[in-house]
């Protein structure tokens, strides 16, 4: 343990101070966004302070990492600026759906989409992380495991087909929170749409899911949009 501290204090360029700069004015800069970011989340800026932040905090650690933190324990690092991009973008969504499409287009986001995009902006961290620090060779990895993703794809079918179907059912919009829809034998009010299940609540107050895949395939009346 003393041989790794003393590995990771040798690796200070303490005879270049002027090094410490750049990433200490990178974590001032994310220190008071994220200060502003806890005092005007309640007034519809939390978005753009968190996407602003999550850039300061991606940047002081980049530049941390080039000037400072040299050596064979870099791993934490680019463990923390993989997740502090990913932040990033998953703020950057937040912006689009809160801002862009809340404000200004007055109509409600994709969830569904938002959250595979998170999901497959994860994925694509790990994948480039793998091959570009960790040396590891991702696509014979997928190859091997193809048989594996077939079963498990199988196996998952029906889920995987609600998760498109709800993709599509947000996309095309036929109902939106609050409307009082039937769907085939059921009517109700849509008081939740998931990545599996779109949820109505019926007159005598029950709850009923119903998979989305089964929405995408059955009638909807909308009684809130008459043609």
């Amino acid at each position: 343990m003393d041989g790794v501290l003393g590995d990771i204090v040798s690796m200070w360029p303490q005879a270049d101070p002027g090094r410490l700069i750049a990433p200490a004015v990178w974590a001032v800069i994310a220190v008071i966004l994220h200060v502003l970011y806890v005092r005007l989340r309640s007034k519809g800026a939390a978005g753009v302070l968190a996407l602003c932040k999550w850039l300061a905090v991606f940047g002081a650690l980049r530049v941390f990492d080039e000037r400072v933190f040299l050596g064979p324990y870099r791993a934490p690092l680019f463990i923390a600026c993989g997740v502090a991009l990913w932040m990033a973008f998953r703020a950057l969504l937040s912006v689009y759906a809160n801002v862009y499409r809340g404000r200004i287009k007055r109509r409600p986001a994709n969830k569904i989409l938002l959250s595979l995009l998170s999901f497959f902006a994860a994925l694509a961290l790990v994948v480039y992380g793998l091959r570009s620090f960790f040396n590891v060779d991702v696509s014979a990895l997928l190859t091997s495991s193809a048989i594996l993703t077939a079963v498990i794809g199988f196996s998952l079918q029906d889920t995987i087909g609600s998760l498109f179907s709800g993709i599509l059912l947000q996309m095309e919009n036929p109902a939106s929170l609050g409307d009082w829809v039937r769907v085939g034998d059921i009517e109700g009010q849509v008081t939740g749409i998931s990545w599996r299940y779109t949820t109505l609540t019926t007159s005598s107050r029950d709850r009923i899911l119903i998979p989305n895949n089964t929405v995408a395939k059955e009638q909807i009346v909308n009684y809130n949009k008459p043609i």
